[in-house]
């Protein structure tokens, strides 16, 4: 950490006194020009700011108070996120930039981190692009230039900062928000971009709206969104358990909002289910990766149904690392008939492939609150999914869907196999998804939702 302070220093133009180490053996060396004192040196200055870079830190901060440093001169710098690193240095990060005196307009600002992808997140903000654009909002697209182009959403034009060695992605794009023509800043993840909207708004006071959405149930939006609370104006949370985790760590509740995902649906359901001699029709859609979305228990799901002879066929629409792996699995395990990988699905097909489908299945670990679930929903498919974050605020046990506990593939098992069984059941739960969706796409509408939000 203490490498990547210096790194990120130097690309402000100035670099720290020295570096400090218990380590004795590092005293008198050099790291990138910069010496590695003694704790005992610091003494001979009248004064400085020390910037703790290890996790030792109630250990570091009494040592420091014995040697007579102030706790104000004490700097909690154990990642780049850090609100006390970040606002310590930030006057002299103003100095490198211009802020702009026009007046702003109502625009936004999309953060798209992580670049763009076919994930949920990415595809959230492409659909909420179309919705402003509709509706006269302009914006634009901020992806970093490093990041993967998987797919081009020309809603919005995209501005590129870069995040190459001789630069620096938060000053790229705190220079973006400092110097730009738009008023609200839409941030979907807890990184760079956030840190730089941060910055922005401290200096720009209330002529910058920064709107920070929680996506996913993962520890570091609690705890950078947490630390950053000043700062922003409103946080969108897509499920109850991610407010009521974010009240239980302080965040002030009239600052968060629900959102939910606004998905196309016929209000009169008319799709079919299956027969009971046909195969009972599964359908996943998302990533094939190991990682949170646990692909593994989806093909153990579907050996354990072929062992208990369930008549079944399950559909899979995505990409991912795991999907070499997959196919293979589904050879030695006999389940090429029952399993058919329809590799990556256009999202205005998505639809279509759901309303084949009897039954939605989510073995993630994680999720924050899934828009592929919403979207199967919507189509009539009944959710039989592992209980994550948004689960509970979907499924009304046995009423539209069930939820068995993480990683339990018997319960799963159970559950479809009674459906399969009692096949009357789909049409009833399936109507009641489709209802939960339309009540929820009422209360998404631009007006009624977006307007308020954004200060239109």
């Amino acid at each position: 950490m203490g490498k990547l302070m210096l790194l990120f220093w130097k690309k402000q133009g100035y670099s720290p006194d020295f570096f400090c180490s218990n380590d004795e053996t590092m005293w008198g060396k050099e790291i990138d020009g910069v010496p590695i004192i003694a704790p005992e040196e610091i003494k001979q200055y009248d004064k400085v700011d020390i910037y703790i870079t290890c996790y030792a830190i109630k250990e570091i901060k009494r040592q420091l108070f014995q040697m007579g440093v102030s706790s104000e001169n004490i700097v909690m710098a154990v990642n780049m996120y850090s609100r006390d690193l970040i606002f310590h240095i930030a006057d002299e990060l103003y100095k490198n930039y211009e802020i702009a005196e026009k007046n702003r307009t109502q625009g936004c600002y999309i953060d798209l981190n992580c670049g763009m992808v076919l994930g949920g997140v990415e595809r959230w903000c492409y659909t909420i692009a179309d919705d402003f654009k509709k509706n006269g909002i302009n914006g634009v697209y901020i992806v970093p230039d490093e990041r993967p182009m998987k797919i081009v959403n020309a809603t919005y034009n995209m501005i590129r900062p870069s995040e190459k060695a001789e630069k620096c992605l938060i000053n790229e794009c705190m220079k973006i928000f400092l110097r730009g023509e738009f008023s609200t800043i839409i941030c979907n993840f807890p990184f760079e971009i956030f840190v730089a909207a941060c910055l922005a708004k401290r200096k720009c006071g209330n002529k910058i709206k920064l709107i920070a959405v929680i996506h996913n149930d993962e520890k570091i939006y609690y705890d950078v969104y947490c630390k950053f609370e000043k700062e922003i104006d409103l946080c969108l949370v897509i499920s109850n358990k991610i407010m009521e985790t974010m009240i239980d760590k302080g965040f002030p509740s009239k600052k968060l909002q629900m959102l939910y995902w606004n998905i196309p649906l016929e209000k009169v359901s008319n799709r079919c289910y299956s027969s009971a001699n046909a195969p009972i029709r599964l359908g996943y859609a998302g990533r094939i990766t190991l990682l949170q979305k646990r692909i593994d228990l989806l093909l153990e799901l579907a050996i354990k149904l072929k062992q208990r002879k369930i008549n079944f066929r399950l559909d899979i629409a995505g990409r991912g690392d795991y999907e070499e792996e997959l196919k293979m699995q589904l050879d030695v395990n006999d389940l090429t008939e029952n399993v058919r990988l329809w590799g990556y699905v256009k999202h205005e097909e998505i639809y279509d492939f759901w309303r084949k489908q009897d039954i939605c299945i989510s073995c993630s670990d994680y999720e924050g609150h899934s828009i592929s679930q919403s979207e199967a929903m919507a189509c009539g498919a009944v959710p039989v999914i592992m209980n994550t974050s948004g689960a509970e605020d979907d499924v009304k046990q046995g009423i539209n869907g069930f939820i068995v506990e993480s990683g339990n593939v018997d319960s799963m098992v159970d559950v479809i196999e009674e459906i399969s069984e009692k096949r009357h059941l789909l049409k009833k739960m399936g109507d009641e998804c489709i209802n939960i969706i339309n009540r929820r796409n009422e209360q998404m509408t631009f007006s009624e939702y977006w307007e308020p939000v954004l200060e239109v």
